[in-house]
This record gives C-alpha cells, structure tokens and sequence, in this order.
C-alpha cells in the first residue's frame, strides 16, 4: 500500500471513531483535572465511543468527567485492544489504552456538580463487564439501557475504589428519576439503583433488581447496607413509586435507611418469579393503585407505619411487619401463610381483606381491630391483641375435624386471644 493511500485510510478512521463529540448535544465531558490515564472520547457512525482508562489489578476501570450523558443513539464503552463489532456504532476501532488488559468492570463517576440524563443504551465493546454510572448531583434514566454488560449500577453515591478492585457507595445526597421510556435491564444479571432519593415515573426491568434509599454506605460486592447521615433536610419520601411507574423484576430488594422518610409505592412493584422484599425505616405505604407482588415470597418491614391501601400479594408466604401500626384497607394475599405483625395496632378496615391458603396470624403489641373486612384462611387463625380485640368483621376458616388448627375462638372458627386478659 502506498503512503498516500496509508495516510487516506488512517484520516479516514481517524475521523470516523476520533472526531469530536457531535452526534449528540447531551455532552461527555472527561475530567482533565484528574491525574493518570483519562478516558478519551469520539464517535463512530453518528455514536459516541469511549476508550476507557486502563483497569486496575483489581480489573476496575475508573474514569471520570465533569460531565456523563448519553443521547438517544446511545454510547460505547470500549474494552477491547483490538477492532471490535458493536449493536450501536459498527465497527470500532482498538482501545490503545488497554493492550491485551480488559476491565472486568466500568466505573463512571461524575466528578462536577452537573447531574447526568441518560436517554439511550450504553453498550460495552470487546469484553462484557459491569457497568456502574455514579453521579452525586442526580441521575434522569429515560430510556436507558445496556448491551454486553453483565450488571449495571446506578447511583448518587461516591465512589470508593480499592486497590484489589473492591468498590463502595458513600450515599449522601441526589435523586435517581426514571421517567418516559423507562430503564430496561432486563438482559442483565443484576440491576442496583442506590440513591437519597428516587423518583419511579416509568417501568423499571431486571432479573435481580436491588434498590436502595436513603443516606447509606453500600458494598459493591455484597450489597452491605449501612445507615449514616445525609447532607441537608431530610427528604419527606425516600421512594416514590407513582401510579404510571413500576418496578419488575425476578427478584426485588428494596431498602429505605432513613428513620421518619417513608417509601410510598404507588405504581407496581413486581417480584415476577423470585421473592420480595421491602425494608424501610420508616414508613411504608402502599396506595391505592400500588401494588406489592411476589410470586415467591413478600416481606414488607416498616421502621413506622405500614398502611396496606392497594394490594400485597404473595403466592408463597406474606409477612406484613411495623414497629408502630398496620393497617389494611386493600388486599392482602398469601398461597402460603400470612402473618400481620404490629408493634403498635393493627387495624383491618370495612374495604379490607385478607386472604390466605395458609395459617393467618395477627398480633398487635397494643389494640387489633377487624372491622368489618372478610378474613379467610384454608388452614388456621389466629388474632392477638396487647390490649384490646374487636372483631366486626367475618372470618372464615376451617372448623375442627376440617383439618385446621381454630383454637377453639369465635369468628368463624377463628381462634383469638386477648393479650389483656
């Protein structure tokens, strides 16, 4: 080849993956403060391509920016040393940063006060690996997706990267919102989305989905949540789930440190085939519209107040728990046993069920009331009060020589105990 075509064909690649960023008006910004290798940036067919920092030993490459957004075409992430294929941006040339080293996983952190909106997919090139976006001034997700990636992270957090590779979140302040399009995770094995506070407009897809909110120290590997003290006022919310947004996963986690800051689940949060669970400091409240849905096992566990409005489904067992009261004004449902667990009271409302193949268990540290709502439990029933027990409403379960274990009480065959005496 002569030195003229050399020098055409080398211009030629040279302006298709490394001209400046102009295929979306959302910018990548890189961090130029920052000592060491840099990412760097271009694009490849209308899409930005990033050449990622080289990894640590630990296999954890850190890149930073002032500025980290991804427009509708969507972003690359570069991990091979060699050209590789991608869904999004053709063919791309090598990473000259990596040589034969891959990274195992992709850490993005914003480093400025400029929160990031991530419109389209990010897709990694070369080698998969776990894609982490950590941004303390807020996260949009609208349309957000990934390729190639094994787990993906979003977080408000500050990262803190070790050595042999070990990362933790240091969760102080910032919102996650997913709105329009929504987040689709589905093709991963892991989706985290950790923040002070996060807003679900739109429908969130995983396998395994792990949420947490509020102020909080969180493990990368083990996902270890450990409470600490926000910046500034508390929020009043710590999740909101609104009517049109809902979460869906196979398996779902959800964790709210914050003592006083409730979650609110308004729209769907789904456990499609695994086990959900839901632990908050403070209060928990399922809306009208909301609903909690696990086609293995439910776990809901309220730091305050836990208000049951919509409906909390299990097709195993459900366990409904506050330190302070539990309320049921919508359904609560169990293929397995279901257990209602109140420190303070607990109050079925005239609009409330409860509906169980299993064993039903209710117990008040203080006064439980049936007021007018259907009870109904294949196996037995039990109501148990600290103070007083007031049943108006019907319960239904097996009488003796039926199978169940009644205890003898009214109701139906419902055995009751009033722990008052």
């Amino acid at each position: 080849m002569s030195k003229l075509r050399s020098l055409i064909v080398w211009s030629v690649v040279f302006t298709q993956v490394w001209s400046p960023v102009l295929a979306q008006t959302l910018p990548i910004s890189v961090d130029k403060s920052v000592a060491g290798a840099k990412p760097s940036v271009g694009v490849s067919n209308g899409v930005p391509v990033i050449n990622i920092a080289p990894p640590s030993a630990g296999g954890v490459s850190n890149n930073r920016y002032t500025q980290f957004n991804v427009g509708p075409s969507g972003a690359v992430l570069n991990n091979s040393g060699g050209a590789s294929q991608t869904q999004l941006a053709g063919q791309v040339g090598g990473n000259p940063m990596l040589g034969n080293q891959r990274a195992s996983t992709i850490l993005n952190q914003v480093t400025a006060p400029n929160p990031s909106q991530l419109l389209g997919t990010m897709e990694v090139a070369g080698n998969r690996a776990n894609v982490i976006v950590a941004n303390p001034a807020g996260i949009t997700c609208n349309g957000c997706g990934f390729l190639n990636a094994d787990r993906a992270t979003l977080t408000t957090g500050k990262p803190q990267v070790g050595p042999d590779g070990s990362i933790g979140f240091d969760i102080a302040s910032g919102k996650i919102r997913v709105e329009g399009a929504g987040l689709n995770g589905a093709n991963l094995s892991q989706v985290d989305l950790l923040a002070r506070t996060l807003e679900i407009n739109a429908d969130v897809w995983a396998d395994k989905l792990n949420v947490t909110a509020g102020a909080a120290r969180v493990d990368y590997a083990t996902g270890a949540v450990s409470a600490q003290a926000g910046e500034g006022a508390a929020p009043e919310v710590a999740l909101d789930t609104a009517a049109l947004g809902g979460m869906y996963a196979n398996s779902v986690r959800l964790i709210g440190t914050e003592a006083g800051v409730g979650v609110n689940i308004g729209g769907n949060l789904v456990a499609l085939t695994g086990d959900l669970q839901v632990t908050a400091a403070g209060d928990v409240r399922i809306a009208p519209r909301g609903t909690a849905q696990a086609a293995g096992n439910l776990r809901v566990d309220s730091g305050g107040d836990l208000s049951v409005q919509g409906a909390a489904q299990a097709g195993g067992t459900a366990a409904l728990a506050a330190t302070r009261d539990v309320s049921v004004q919508g359904a609560a449902g169990a293929g397995g046993a279901l257990t209602l667990d109140a420190g303070g009271d607990v109050a079925v409302g005239a609009q409330g069920s409860l509906r169980t193949q299993g064993a039903l268990r209710m117990a008040a540290g203080k006064d439980l009331s049936l007021s007018g709502g259907l009870l109904t439990s294949d196996q037995d029933l039990r109501a148990q009060a600290g103070r007083n027990l007031k049943v108006a409403g019907q319960a239904v379960a097996p009488q003796p020589g039926q199978g169940g274990n009644t205890g003898g009480g009214t109701g139906g065959g419902a055995g009751t105990d009033n722990g008052s005496g």
